[in-house]
């Protein structure tokens, strides 16, 4: 028998495909490409959760840069790619990085209240672009 999800695991899941629509307009912030862009969490969904809707958690990246680089790539088997990348975002983003490491430092655990947090990001997405509007004001299928 299939479990039903949670309404805070709907409300997370919303999000998600939120901000996959939002990052497919995007250009990855490292070659410029807009071809299959997604947005990367640089701090991980996995241990940073409340950040996981925060746009400045967020840097567009087309495929070769996300995943699948062999000199510069955030994720990675080769660690030397992983490392060029952060050096990318020292030199290109340094307001960025300084405040991701004070995040990281002061980061608490609590519980995650989903539909908040996804309010919150069509508020912000509606302050960032105008772009973001023609996503918002699509009908939800979620």
């Amino acid at each position: 028998m299939r479990r039903q999800k949670s309404n805070n695991a709907r409300w997370r899941d919303k999000g998600d495909k939120l901000l996959r629509e939002y990052g497919q307009g995007q250009r990855c912030a490292v070659c410029n490409t807009d071809q299959h862009v997604c947005l990367h969490h640089l701090l991980p969904k996995s241990r940073f959760g409340r950040y996981r809707f925060e746009l400045w958690n967020l840097i567009p990246l087309c495929p070769t840069h996300h995943t699948m680089g062999s000199h510069l790539s955030a994720h990675n088997e080769n660690l030397l790619c992983v490392e060029r990348f952060w050096q990318f975002l020292k030199e290109r983003y340094p307001t960025r990085l300084a405040l991701l490491r004070k995040k990281e430092s002061q980061y608490t655990v609590s519980t995650i209240h989903w539909e908040d947090l996804y309010k919150k990001l069509v508020k912000d997405l509606k302050k960032v672009t105008p772009a973001a509007q023609n996503v918002l004001d699509k009908p939800s299928t979620a």
